[in-house]
């Protein structure tokens, strides 16, 4: 233990120090009712008055992030506000979007981050199932190997997310800071005369939201009806917007929702919780904003532009990760194969684990699951790459045909698809009048990777280009006899199609919300009738 602990002293310490400055960068004042109502006189004044109210170290360490941003936003809030009538209402407006647009990088590396932990989910998933019952010490050493070099080949570190997201906070606790101060006023005994009111050096005296109503009372303060009546409207719009960007938050993106697994109870009691706990706080942010009607405004112009910024970041991320499946970022399809028997020795044990599984022994793992009266009970494990083998049979079968060939082969979409494309001088013989002998090689693949695996997995095969040329001209049909189903309202059934020409129909009409699609008919009969929607099945 000891060694252990020498060995990796400055890991500690830089676990330690990362730690440290964390905290302090999502941390708050320790006196922030005193700070809130303090005037800003100079930056100078700020550090001084932090170090002395702090009282020593360790309690100023938590303000600093704070301090270094506050003053300077302050700054740029006042001279907006003055360029525009001397008005607090457009100085933090205009501010707000230039602190978040400024932010925006932040966002868009957490951003970014997401994408790429969704992306290696498949991978992560696949690892666990490796090791799914192994407890021993060796078989979690591995799993976890496994795990960073999955992280590494991604560029992705485990704690980004959470770093990234924490560095948000000092910038917007400094615009509250900002909100609260800029024309914030002290009482000082100026030239022997006493209690006189001062209002600090970026004060902004237009407090009127276009000129009618009052932004430095609140709901429950405000001595004017209509400054009442502002508050209350501008609490239950902030109140709105957060609803509704927490409601676009939990939609799933394009690829998640096509492809996301079933939620188990747990999961779902989870997240019944949490929608609980957001309409908590919700609640009690509106409760704030009807405290405050400036602190109601800057959070309602922040929930819009949250908005805009995570709807074009959904924009991004799935844009990107069509980018990703296209350039086949997200790997080749495995699958684990598991035999158990019972072996006198370790090296008998490597010995059956090889007649079994058919493959080199460098490729197989022997875990010994007990002691039987009889020898050791022995689990062999491989990891079967059903992307290769699909290859492998490809090759042979063109081989033996003397056919010249070119394949690429991929996973894509949540590794639930194998996609294989075969080229060469002999492609319309390998497609077949009406893509018949393309569909039969299709087949066999089909057959093979079932053979390895209960999962459900779409095996697709395109010759010279052939599917795709197809897809693009039913595509256009599926476009040009949906819009006349719309228009008519009445059903058209389209030709006998295969499987793969079934899909592409069904997938170009998915969205669309005035027609939708059915398949008809048994085996090469069967057939696609678009139908329009109407109230029952809309």
């Amino acid at each position: 233990m000891t060694k252990f602990l020498y060995k990796n002293r400055y890991r500690f310490v830089l676990v330690l120090f990362l730690g440290i400055l964390l905290i302090t960068l999502t941390s708050c004042r320790m006196d922030s009712k005193n700070w809130y109502s303090k005037p800003y006189t100079s930056y100078a004044q700020e550090w001084i008055d932090l170090w002395a109210n702090g009282k020593g170290f360790w309690n100023t360490l938590w303000g600093w992030p704070i301090n270094i941003l506050s003053y300077p936003i302050a700054w740029l809030c006042s001279n907006i506000g003055k360029a525009l009538g001397n008005s607090y209402f457009w100085g933090i407006f205009f501010t707000t979007i230039i602190v978040r647009t400024a932010a925006w990088p932040i966002y868009s590396k957490q951003n970014g981050m997401s994408l790429k932990m969704q992306l290696m989910q498949p991978e992560i998933a696949k690892i666990q199932r490796k090791y799914a019952g192994r407890t021993d010490q060796r078989s979690q050493q591995m799993m976890q190997q496994e795990m960073m070099q999955v992280y590494k080949k991604n560029k992705v570190n485990p704690i980004g997310c959470v770093t990234t997201m924490f560095l948000q906070f000092p910038i917007f606790m400094s615009m509250y800071e900002v909100v609260q101060r800029v024309n914030a006023t002290s009482t000082q005994n100026v030239n022997g005369a006493v209690g006189v009111t001062m209002a600090g050096d970026f004060a902004l005296s237009n407090t009127k939201v276009f000129g009618t109503f009052e932004m430095t009372t609140s709901f429950f303060n405000a001595t004017d009806v209509k400054d009442k009546i502002f508050g209350l409207v501008v609490a239950l719009l902030f109140g709105g917007v957060t609803f509704l960007q927490q409601k676009l938050g939990q939609r799933p993106l394009k690829y998640q929702k096509k492809y996301n697994d079933a939620k188990n109870k747990k999961q779902t009691d989870q997240q019944n919780q949490m929608k609980w706990m957001m309409i908590i706080m919700n609640v009690m942010f509106v409760f704030m904003s009807l405290s405050s009607t400036s602190l109601g405004i800057y959070w309602l112009i922040g929930g819009v532009y949250q908005i805009g910024q995570s709807q074009i970041g959904r924009m991004i991320n799935e844009r990107n990760y069509e980018k990703h499946k296209r350039n086949d970022i997200i790997g080749w399809l495995t699958m684990q194969k598991k035999v158990e028997f019972i072996a006198k020795t370790q090296e008998e044990a490597q010995a059956i684990a090889v007649e079994k599984l058919h493959i080199s022994s460098d490729k197989i793992f022997v875990n010994v699951l007990g002691e039987l009266p009889e020898g050791l009970n022995c689990e062999a494990v491989v990891d079967i790459n059903l992307t290769l083998e699909g290859k492998k049979y490809l090759e042979s079968m063109l081989k033996a045909m003397g056919i010249g060939y070119q394949i690429e082969a991929r996973s894509i979409n949540n590794e639930s698809e194998i996609h294989y494309m075969i080229d060469s001088y002999e492609n319309s013989l390998l497609i077949g009048i009406k893509g018949k002998t393309l569909e039969a090689i299709q087949m066999l693949l089909r057959s093979l990777i079932s053979s390895y695996t209960k999962d459900h997995i779409i095996v697709t095969l395109d010759i010279g280009g052939y599917r795709a040329n197809r897809a693009r001209q039913l595509e256009i049909l599926a476009t040009k006899t949906a819009k006349e189903v719309a228009k008519t309202k009445v059903e058209v059934k389209l030709p006998h199609m295969n499987s793969f020409e079934r899909r592409v129909i069904h997938e170009k009409l998915s969205d669309w919300h005035d027609v939708y699609t059915e398949s008809e008919g048994e085996g090469e009969e069967r057939a696609i009738v678009i139908k329009p929607k109407n109230n029952e099945n809309k």
